[in-house]
């Protein structure tokens, strides 16, 4: 009996293995594929927040494209007449990781698969960049893939890189797909309306990973639907940091997929939306700047318009169009009456406000936590507080915050992992 279902166990992986699922008919696996180019992908930026002409010599010495290598699973005959989804893993560790999670979906949907080898937690971030783009754009060289269905997802460090990546880039993915991560809240309009437009969130945490799975249920996932980005948050019970299961990722995969349609329409009204064929940063600033100019010309965008003009010539300061983005920029700036600044500020410190009264009701409402991890979440009402009191002249709202960080600050010295001051 034991023998019968090891071989009945054996056959199933077998097929998850080559593909032969309905959706993976004819698709087959390969342990390491070569990179076989440099990355066109906008690396540079992801690490230093602009672009270059040619990136500085010293700021990824010794790097070959040609040297790295994958997992990969794919179509062994490309059907030209379609575009291919596809779920870029990224481990935590230096060898394969995610297939095992992720092939039961992929040979179920004929999903493409791609894993980057020797680029985990221990790598430094500018290489691990370099070299999970480059296996990005070498999996976009051999298929047609579709980045409306492109997904990057990742455990634990892993998850902090999809996360970095996809919203430096969100032009090239459907969405992500975090376990064990995070999702920090973006501070500015135009960074939230890029999510807004583009990307779907999954995001996953243990219920004993205590500090991470309360700030995603209490503060990072419902602030993010409130600001509108697609959303969905989920803490499994009785497990701490591990990686979730294949179960959980086909239910990901799903929903993620379930976003499509809005992402389809979304590419259509908005040019920046969606990459497709590879253009040049010219062509990609100068579309930027023409759709920055159109938010212009509406007051509900028109300080999403202005972040955008600040983006583009930070980003491409060596362009004609970052140039020209600068002038728009410096001109509005220069006017005399300038509504839009007093309308952003109170947005950010609407927002600042409340991620300081939900780490707040962390530190001193939750039953049951640790002195150490309501400490932290102490910390984190106090940074934003500190914020309010800087950039705001309202008298209650100074008042509250003075009041609120007293109170916070003990229970900060409460901390018994805090470095002893006895002696000094």
């Amino acid at each position: 009996m034991q023998s019968a279902f090891r071989c009945l166990l054996l056959a199933a992986i077998a097929i998850a293995m080559t593909g032969s699922l309905a959706g993976g008919q004819g698709f087959g696996f390969d342990k390491r594929a070569p990179v076989r180019a440099e990355t066109r992908l906008d690396w540079a930026y992801v690490v230093r927040g602009r672009s270059f002409a040619e990136p500085p010599t010293d700021l990824l010495p010794d790097y070959q494209s040609k040297r790295q290598g994958y997992v990969l699973y794919g179509p062994r005959q490309v059907d030209a007449s379609r575009k291919y989804p596809l779920i870029l893993f990224i481990s935590f560790r230096s060898t394969s990781f995610g297939w095992t999670y992720c092939r039961q979906t992929c040979a179920r949907h004929g999903v493409i698969f791609a894993e980057p080898l020797k680029a985990g937690n221990r790598v430094p971030t500018t290489r691990r960049v370099r070299i999970i783009l480059d296996v990005l754009d070498d999996v976009r060289r051999r298929f047609p893939i579709d980045p409306d269905r492109t997904y990057l997802m990742g455990h634990s460090g892993g998850a902090a890189m999809a996360e970095l990546i996809s919203r430096s880039l969100p032009e090239y993915f459907g969405g992500t797909m975090l376990s064990s991560g995070h999702a920090p809240i973006p501070q500015h309009p135009w960074l939230a309306q890029r999510m807004k437009e583009r990307l779907s969130l999954s995001i996953h945490a243990g219920q004993n990973e205590k500090t991470v799975a309360l700030d995603l249920q209490h503060v990072t996932g419902p602030l993010l639907q409130q600001l509108g980005v697609r959303t969905q948050f989920h803490i499994h019970p009785g497990v701490g940091h591990v990686m979730v299961p294949p179960a959980t990722i086909e239910q990901a995969y799903r929903w993620l997929e379930a976003g499509l349609d809005q992402r389809r329409e979304m590419a259509e009204q908005i040019a920046t939306a969606r990459e497709e064929g590879n253009p040049t940063p010219e062509e990609w600033a100068a579309v930027m700047l023409a759709e920055a100019k159109q938010r212009l010309e509406t007051d509900d965008q028109l300080i999403v318009g202005l972040e955008q003009l600040d983006s583009i010539w930070k980003r491409w300061p060596h362009l004609e169009e970052g140039r020209q983005a600068k002038q728009l920029f410096d001109d509005y700036q220069s006017r005399e009456h300038r509504p839009w600044v007093e309308q952003a500020r109170q947005s950010r410190l609407s927002l600042t406000q409340e991620l300081a009264q939900r780490y707040e009701g962390l530190a001193m409402g939750r039953v049951g936590l640790s002195k150490v991890r309501r400490a932290g979440f102490a910390r984190g009402a106090i940074s934003n507080w500190k914020i309010i009191l800087r950039e705001t002249d309202d008298e209650a709202k100074i008042e509250r915050a003075q009041e609120n960080m007293s109170v916070l600050e003990k229970i900060v010295e409460l901390d018994p992992s805090r470095p002893s001051t006895r002696g000094k």
